[in-house]
């Protein structure tokens, strides 16, 4: 599996390409630490002829990282574990406001007889 880095900065896009010399005659599953990997609006795995290809947009920190394998009944390619590193974010400062009111007591005295 051809893929230059195993470090990547959370947001980053993954891509994990395959190239076989011919078409292969079996089929192939994408997985993720060993479970089925899902296409959804991140996560697409492409088949083209004899290239296999997955793609991870917007990495997440433990969403995203582990083995990924490309698996038949006679072939398993796995990738070194991907690490998802996460962006640093400064600390939100909080804000408090104290509102001082201001009381005015007034007594008067009476005055006993």
């Amino acid at each position: 599996m051809d893929i230059p880095q195993t470090t990547f900065k959370e947001g980053e896009t993954l891509t994990i390409i395959s190239e076989f010399d011919s078409t292969p005659e079996e089929t192939f599953e994408f997985l993720r630490n060993e479970k089925p990997l899902k296409p959804d609006d991140r996560i697409s795995t492409i088949v083209e002829d004899n290239k296999y290809t997955i793609v991870v947009k917007d990495l997440r920190p433990k969403d995203d990282e582990g083995v990924y394998t490309l698996q038949s009944d006679h072939l398993i390619l796995d990738t070194p574990s991907i690490t998802v590193v996460p962006e640093e974010r400064k600390p939100q400062t909080e804000k408090t406001t104290i509102e001082e009111e201001e009381v005015t007591i007034t007594t008067v005295a009476e005055q006993k007889e």
